[in-house]
């Protein structure tokens, strides 16, 4: 089985209320909760990855903000720790979205159904914005996945093969990037082949769960 990790803040326990409620308990996923290093130790000066400002401005034209950075090294730390499992593949979620799959079967049969369509894919964007196709160029779209250009934004949630956590690390290690745009540098390069699923199998928490540090309920009649 397909090892999965969602990414929570440890002060962030609604949302890890939410992931529970929604995604373990009422569709039976096995989720491991992956600790996300927090922006205010990179407030507080403590990088666990070397952040050259020059660099990413050079990269980026701006430099990354706390959070991005903290986001990046959330990611880059599950990767490391990924590979020295030796994991052959895994999902990666984020903590506020919603499910808008019925049962967990869904999930993997859409991958699976992705490796058939594209065989050579070995990034999966499990989640779709439905403006997407008013931003993005779509190269081939088949029933399941669309080749899409350049890649959308968001790690909302993800499929990775070990091939893609290896050279998605590469990247953010370097601490150059937000977390979500190491796949469109690699995408761009042609080092990744990333497909979009056609039906997303999740929404966004819209519902303003989580703004800054404050923690909201209005998402209680959700998890109730």
């Amino acid at each position: 089985m397909i090892p999965i990790f969602c990414i929570n803040l440890e002060r962030a326990t609604e949302r890890k209320e939410l992931i529970s409620k929604k995604w373990i308990d009422e569709l039976g996923l096995d989720i491991i909760f992956w600790k996300a290093y927090d922006r205010r130790d990179i407030e507080r000066n403590i990088y666990p990855y070397p952040y050259n400002k020059d660099l990413t401005i050079n990269n980026l034209k701006r430099e990354l903000s706390s959070g991005e950075i903290a986001c990046s090294t959330s990611f880059c730390k599950l990767y490391e720790h990924i590979l020295d499992n030796n994991f052959e593949e895994a999902i990666i979620m984020e903590d506020d979205i919603f499910p808008l799959i019925k049962n967990k079967q869904e999930l993997f049969e859409t991958i699976i159904e992705g490796k058939k369509e594209y065989s050579e894919s070995n990034f999966m964007i499990l989640h779709r914005k439905k403006n997407l196709i008013k931003t993005q160029k779509i190269i081939s779209q088949k029933k399941y996945f669309s080749e899409i250009n350049p890649v959308p934004w968001g790690n909302m949630l993800i499929y990775l093969d070990k091939t893609a956590i290896k050279k998605t690390y590469e990247i953010l290690k370097q601490m150059i990037c937000p977390a979500d745009n190491a796949q469109r540098i690699l995408s761009d390069k042609k080092e990744l082949n990333v497909i979009v699923v056609n039906d997303s199998l999740c929404r966004h928490d819209t519902d303003n769960t989580y703004i800054g540090n404050d923690f909201r309920n209005s998402h209680r009649n959700f998890i109730k």
